[in-house]
């Protein structure tokens, strides 16, 4: 007989937040053609001996996709492993994966992709369709606009280009996925393979205001009182209070940029960022100080002296740190930006029909526009992105970022650290510096632990609907019965296919170590907090072959109220290193 423990964690609500109304149980039960043994972490009642994970296997490959492109910006391919060289914090390292990517295909050097696994011999697993999955060579596209940074005729004008950019370039074997901000995050489209939902859904956006054109009021009132104001240290006061207040708006847009960058982190395969905006100003409102400045050195006002160095004043709104960490985000996400530039090469001059005043000097314009344009520049080059900013050639622009989505070099290398939380500096080369040619990666990377990976992966799966399944485990609903308080007992099985997992021999019996994660969310979007639990499983030493012929069934009893549910689960093998992550909705009853 197998002994069973029922240690429930629990996964309802968390203070402060809406999160879904579940409680959750990691229960192992009966094996399918073999008499197996298994024992989980313990819990109330539960008799089972604590499991040790000192041996558990954590071998990490980091994977770098590298693009590189001759003089004319056309990408070169046939390059092989030996073309490259890569550091980590100045220190060479050993490549240990490498292939090239090309036109939806992979190229030379490269170990053969893994079958599926094949489940077949359950009748459980065969009556589940066929999933989904995503692989790493799929590209997760995200079209990003912010509408609180941008004007509503610059934007438009750009989409015209993102919908020729998505119906030529980006295909149903892609998956694409529609936001907008303005001062908060809206899905407006999820992920789908359909490119051209993405592409219709752009007319709606079209209607929405753009925050961009207050700004440009607010600075256009202070420009054109700076020659009638008598008194400077108004002046003074109203660009620092126009400062602070773009300084506030760009936490917020930070923030949540941060935010869309962190949720992508467990989705498997590329991921891109197309970011469309009119710039974000690094130091915000430094051009108002320069302006203010100027009026001071021309001379005449009583204390000018006193203001001569005013521009010093926008350091104190300096967003570089933000900018830099927001950066770093997207590269342990492995997200990559593709900057915008909406308002093209001549549709930001600060100077207007309407302004009054005194003379503004080029250098003025210059300080804007440089530093509204760096802040995109900088996210594209340290994600291995690109960018587009003065130009009205967004056309060619697209033409440029097709050219990363489909062709680049994987290069893979395995650290000799796991798992400390570190970010990692990293260089890679080519050794052939005579030919001229450009290369880009991402920046850093860093090391994270596996479960804080696997934390990721199961949330991306819930969020996303992304699921990788290298073991071929299923969820199936065993049953459901309504409770006396009006909720629902449901009863899910995760069959997990013992062919697919790594099997250890010991003295008497062969041992799997397993761990599975599980994670809930309700019909509002609310999150509940992610469950871990042990599993091992023993197989007597005559009856492995059998064994491996069978599924281990997972059970996870499940308290829920009405109303759709949807439940993650990840599950990584210990041993061998292989992970899976699935979601099932579970139909709520009125």
């Amino acid at each position: 007989m197998l002994e069973t423990h029922r240690p429930f964690a629990d996964l309802t609500r968390r203070p402060g937040t809406r999160a879904a109304a579940l409680l959750c149980a990691a229960l192992a039960v009966g094996p399918v053609a073999a008499t197996l043994h298994a024992q989980d972490s313990g819990g109330e009642g539960g008799g089972s001996q604590e499991l040790s994970y000192v041996d558990v296997i954590d071998v990490k490959v980091v994977n770098i996709k590298v693009y590189v492109t001759d003089k004319d910006g056309n990408p070169v391919t046939g390059l092989t492993r030996d073309d490259f060289v890569i550091e980590e914090d100045g220190r060479e390292v050993k490549l240990t994966n490498f292939y090239e990517f090309r036109e939806g295909t992979r190229e030379g050097d490269l170990p053969p992709r893994p079958e599926a696994p094949k489940i077949e011999s359950h009748p459980e697993l065969r009556a589940e369709p066929e999933l989904e999955v995503a692989s790493e060579d799929q590209l997760h596209l995200i079209v990003y606009v912010d509408h609180h940074n941008i004007r509503p005729n610059n934007r438009n004008r750009v989409f015209r280009f993102v919908r020729q950019f998505l119906r030529e370039h980006v295909d149903r074997q892609d998956r694409v996925m529609l936001v907008s901000y303005n001062r908060s995050i809206k899905i407006e489209r999820e992920f789908t393979s359909d490119p051209q939902v993405v592409s219709r859904a752009l007319f709606d956006l079209e209607k929405h205001t753009g925050g961009r054109l207050t700004v440009d009021s607010d600075r256009r009132d202070i420009i054109n009182d700076i020659e009638d104001e008598i008194d400077i240290s108004l002046l003074v006061s109203r660009a620092k209070m126009f400062a602070q207040e773009q300084h506030n708006d760009m936490q917020f847009t930070l923030d949540a940029l941060k935010e869309m960058v962190s949720n992508l982190a467990g989705l498997p395969g590329r991921k891109a960022l197309l970011y469309v905006s009119d710039g974000l100003p690094m130091r915000p409102g430094e051009e108002m100080f320069e302006a203010v400045s100027e009026r001071v050195n021309r001379g005449g006002d009583a204390g000018a002296s006193y203001y001569s160095n005013l521009r010093m004043e926008a350091f104190s709104y300096d967003l570089s740190p933000r900018f830099r960490d927001l950066a770093n985000t997207a590269n342990a996400s492995d997200v990559s930006f593709y900057t915008i530039d909406a308002a093209g090469l001549l549709g930001r001059s600060i100077r207007g029909a309407d302004m009054r005043g005194g003379p503004l000097s080029s250098n003025m314009e210059s300080i804007w526009n440089n530093n509204v344009q760096g802040s995109l520049m900088f996210l594209a080059d340290e994600t291995g992105g690109q960018f587009a900013v003065n130009t009205n050639n967004f056309e060619g622009a697209f033409e440029r970022f097709a050219k990363d989505f489909e062709h680049y070099y994987s290069l893979g290398f395995s650290p000799s650290h796991a798992g400390n939380g570190r970010l990692y500096r990293i260089e890679v080369k080519l050794k052939d510096k005579q030919r001229g040619w450009s290369l880009r990666h991402r920046q850093n990377y860093r090391d994270k632990s596996v479960e804080l990976e696997m934390q990721e992966g199961v949330k991306a799966s819930l969020q996303f609907g992304a699921q990788s399944n290298d073991l071929g485990i299923r969820l199936v609903e065993k049953s459901r019965m309504r409770r006396s308080d009006g909720t629902f007992m449901v009863h899910v099985d995760v069959l997990i296919p013992l062919g697919e997992v790594t099997l250890l021999p010991l003295q008497d019996v062969h041992e799997a170590r397993l761990r599975v994660w599980v994670q809930a969310r309700d019909a509002d979007g609310g999150f509940s907090d992610p469950v871990v639990s042990p599993l091992r499983i023993e197989v007597a030493k005559d009856e492995v072959e059998q064994a491996r012929q069978g599924v281990w069934a997972y059970e996870l009893p499940l308290v829920m109220g009405t109303g759709d549910q949807w439940i993650s689960v990840g599950v990584r093998d210990d041993l061998g290193g292989e992970r899976s992550f699935l979601t099932r909705v579970l139909r709520g009853e009125a």
